[in-house]
């Protein structure tokens, strides 16, 4: 099993947060052309509710949880609709208890990256540079957002 380590992720952020907008957006557009149902996957929830933000922070973190991929040496299998679809059946029930018993520990399980799951919860319930702290629904729906795609890369791996 391959775990992305704490250190990687940290060098993930780190290199994402050094560069200006338009790095930013052709490292993001790089990621998305490799990965694009899986970018679809994560713009969606902000699409679908309207909440410009949540997509924006979907983009981020898609764009800095590839990054620390990249960074562990970890190449991911492109991510099909099909796989998608077959996923989201499973983490439904996953979700259905981690909501009934608030323990990370499920989720945690059954992505197989404990490091980038307590990166995201510890991430969307922080305030950013200004002060600032997500609504609970945009924290909420981050959270579960990035779960998907934590759990989606993790099925991607080559070799596992």
């Amino acid at each position: 099993m391959k775990i992305i380590t704490l250190e990687n992720i940290q060098k993930a952020v780190e290199k994402i947060d050094e560069l200006n907008d338009d790095a930013l957006e052709k490292l993001s557009e790089t990621y998305a052309l490799q990965q694009s149902p899986l970018i679809t996957y994560a713009i969606s929830a902000g699409m679908e509710t309207q909440n410009d933000q949540l997509a924006a922070l979907s983009v981020y973190y898609f764009t800095v949880f590839s990054e620390a991929f990249v960074q562990q040496k970890i190449s991911l299998k492109s991510i099909s609709d099909e796989e998608i679809d077959a996923f989201q059946e499973d983490y439904s029930n996953v979700l259905e208890e981690f909501m009934d018993d608030d323990d990370l520990d499920v989720i945690i399980a059954f992505c197989n990256q404990p490091e980038l799951v307590h990166f995201l919860a510890a991430d969307v319930s922080l305030q950013d540079e200004t002060g600032d702290e997500l609504d609970d629904e945009t924290a909420s729906l981050l959270f579960i957002v990035g779960v998907g795609m934590i759990g989606l890369m993790n099925n991607a791996i080559k070799g596992e």
